[in-house]
């Protein structure tokens, strides 16, 4: 890997015989790129078939989620372009709103969701993005800002709170907006933030790490209703910076925060350390 990548996203799902996972670079220097690669793991735990995806380099993206579809098929990227933002070559202003773009790893060809969700004065970022419905539906976590931050995936600038709808949409291979679709969880009074969000592959529950109170809350929801079913843990001060993953039947929740500083999985309502060794995590995007 050229030392001008850098990585900024990943993501993994299980298929049949093993694991698929994705790993996003961003380049900072002219032309500005985001690069996709993907690869396995062995039993042994070694990186396998490691290679860039067929037409996977993509005009430069800044605050990037992605996640590989359940049959390991196809590749879905969030974030906002353009990424030369990010090396202070562009005005916070001229961020377009958030888009997901998905790659087939077979064929290399690319489906964009774009549009359909412009706010008045507001910036639009997607902190997480995951499937559902079998593949054929991406579930994504829209948030509304009056500026959105590229350093940190969950953080906006400005003086208004920031509006967050968890939305569903079909997931066609000819693309589409990012309007439609259905909302699955919003914001409310007693969680008036949605930082990361996760649907469990039937759409029927959310799995979100939410704000409440000013302390990070990893809580389960029932969709449509949003009731709360269960609050799995409550941890300190929310973060800038907050990820979330889990593996596929959603009982096993990795919590990163601030690039790793805060690492581990949810188990009984405690936060178990993740031990990476002498490893610094930069990007907050593990995967089981």
């Amino acid at each position: 890997m050229d030392r001008r990548w850098h990585a900024s996203a990943g993501g993994g799902r299980g298929r049949r015989g093993g694991r698929k996972f994705a790993a996003v670079y961003n380049r900072f220097s002219r032309p500005y790129r985001t690069a996709v690669y993907t690869f396995t793991l062995t039993r042994a735990g070694k990186v396998a078939d490691y290679g860039l995806v067929r037409n996977g380099v993509l005009p430069g993206m800044a605050r990037i989620s992605v996640a590989v579809s359940p049959d390991g098929a196809k590749v879905a990227i969030a974030g906002n372009m353009p990424e030369a933002l990010a090396a202070g070559l562009v005005a916070a202003s001229g961020l377009r709103d958030a888009r997901i773009v998905v790659i087939d790893l077979r064929t290399g060809s690319r489906a964009v969701f774009a549009g359909g969700l412009s706010r008045r004065g507001r910036q639009l970022g997607i902190n997480s993005v995951s499937w559902a419905d079998g593949g054929r539906s991406l579930v994504y976590l829209a948030q509304w800002c009056d500026q959105v931050d590229v350093s940190f995936n969950t953080a906006c600038d400005g003086s208004h709170r920031p509006v967050t709808q968890l939305r569903m949409i079909r997931a066609p291979a000819r693309g589409g907006t990012l309007g439609g679709g259905r909302t699955l969880l919003r914001g409310t009074a007693r969680f008036p933030a949605i930082l990361q969000a996760q649907a469990s592959p039937d759409g029927r529950t959310v799995l979100a790490l939410a704000d409440q109170a000013g302390r990070l809350t990893l809580a389960r929801f029932a969709v449509p209703s949003g009731r709360l079913t269960a609050v799995l843990y409550r941890g300190g001060e929310v973060a800038l910076d907050s990820f979330l993953s889990a593996d596929g039947s959603g009982h096993y929740p990795i919590i990163v925060e601030n690039d790793g500083t805060v690492i581990g999985w949810v188990h009984h309502g405690s936060l178990r350390p993740l031990q990476l060794g002498h490893t610094e995590l930069y990007g907050s995007a593990p995967a089981w």
